[in-house]
């Protein structure tokens, strides 16, 4: 089991990539504990399932920590309908890393991560290049439509 002062200083790190970001606090814990784990005597100390065991508890706890404070500003409506698809995809991931050999579990986790990077380089990219020119952007509205 993964000592307390690891999953404490990987979890507040995560936490704080999540305040700051809005996102990245699986990526961050991971890649945290994992060079804590490394950085120990007798080390690696832990598989992927219990990593996300350990941290599924702690962003339940961040999670319910930053709703209780921005509970007024919550879109129900939004909460409402992100609700059934994130219970099954949990569902599914929950499967999956049971029925999954451990090392697939490690390098499809690591895919993900790398092509959610790529996404979001890609995306910082395209904003900073400014908006795209008037000539370049499709009309509105159906085709042969007046306007």
């Amino acid at each position: 089991m993964a000592p307390l002062w690891a999953v404490a200083s990987a979890a507040s790190a995560a936490s704080c990539s999540k305040a700051v970001a809005g996102f990245g606090e699986a990526i961050v814990f991971h890649v945290l504990l994992h060079a804590c784990s490394l950085a120990t005597p007798g080390g690696p100390w832990y598989t992927v399932k219990e990593a996300v065991s350990i941290q599924v508890p702690v962003s339940l706890a961040t999670n319910v920590a930053y709703t209780a404070v921005g509970f007024r500003q919550l879109d129900t409506w939004l909460c409402v309908r992100a609700a059934p698809p994130t219970a099954a995809g949990l569902l599914a991931g929950v499967h999956l890393l049971i029925a999954v050999d451990p090392a697939v579990a490690s390098r499809a986790i690591g895919v993900v991560f790398l092509v959610y990077s790529l996404w979001c380089i890609g995306r910082d990219a395209r904003s900073a290049l400014g908006p795209v020119p008037l000539a370049r952007r499709a009309p509105k509205g159906p085709p042969g439509a007046r306007r």
